[in-house]
């Protein structure tokens, strides 16, 4: 069962950085959807809950049938370019997403007290992805998350509007 398809989100000016290449976002209901219409053909009963959620309410014989309909939707979701492909991400996509964790994310933990470890380089940064550094460590109270998103997404799109109000766009 799919959902109605809500108007696009607004990604902002570093949307190619956010769907890096895809159509739509994983965490989409587009996605669920052709998600859901993908188990499907493989006779996996699948039900929208939300963006990017599914409930598969498969009886426990079909787990091998219903492994296999994963595998195989999200490899199709990246060959037809719905979807991006997250083990890809070129340079100057890693450059932006640093640019993000480090002018949102780190400067958010730093600026409200939370502990965090001060970023690499960038150049060190984009080398190391993805066993790299990250603002929010595991030691950090759960306010942290709530204070400071940790997302790209979210930090993408923050970075967005910080650049377009810093080249007065």
């Amino acid at each position: 069962m799919t959902m109605p398809v809500p108007p696009r989100p607004d990604y902002g000016i570093h949307e190619d950085a956010i769907l890096a290449g895809g159509r739509t976002h994983p965490g989409t209901i587009e996605y669920a959807n052709w998600k859901a219409e993908c188990y499907a053909e493989f006779g996996i009963p699948a039900r929208v809950l939300g963006p990017g959620s599914l409930e598969l309410p498969y009886a426990p014989e079909q787990e091998s049938l219903a492994n296999k309909a994963h595998m195989e939707c999200e490899q199709r979701a990246i060959d037809q370019g719905i979807i991006a492909d997250p083990m890809f991400h070129p340079p100057e996509r890693l450059r932006l997403w640093y640019r993000a964790l480090v002018e949102v994310a780190y400067e958010c933990l730093v600026a409200n007290g939370f502990p965090t470890t001060p970023p690499p380089s960038m150049d060190v940064w984009v080398e190391a992805f993805p066993n790299t550094w990250v603002p929010h460590g595991s030691r950090l109270p759960d306010e942290a998350f709530e204070v400071c998103p940790q997302e790209i997404d979210l930090l993408l799109i923050e970075l967005g509007e910080r650049d377009e109000a810093d080249s007065g766009s």
